[in-house]
């Protein structure tokens, strides 16, 4: 989405060196994830993240961020 509107800044007359992400739980996850991941690209102003899991390392044995890590804390702390 955000790349989106970065390609269609003017044809929908957006500022994008004004841009801001928000988002609850999984969509704080993504809003941040994004937020990083795009930073070179789009340098965000703004990042609201509510209720979002930022510190994974919290729950070092759990097998769904094992997943979605693709890597243990064990083997990359």
């Amino acid at each position: 989405a955000v790349m989106f509107m970065k390609e269609e800044a003017k044809k929908y007359n957006l500022n994008t060196s004004k841009l801001g992400a928000w988002g609850y739980s999984a969509g704080a996850q993504i809003s941040t994830l994004g937020a990083l991941q795009l930073q070179d690209e789009i340098a965000f102003k703004a990042l609201v993240s509510g209720a979002g899991p930022m510190d994974l390392s919290l729950y070092p044995e759990n097998e769904a961020i094992k997943t979605y890590l693709n890597t243990s804390f064990k083997k990359n702390p």
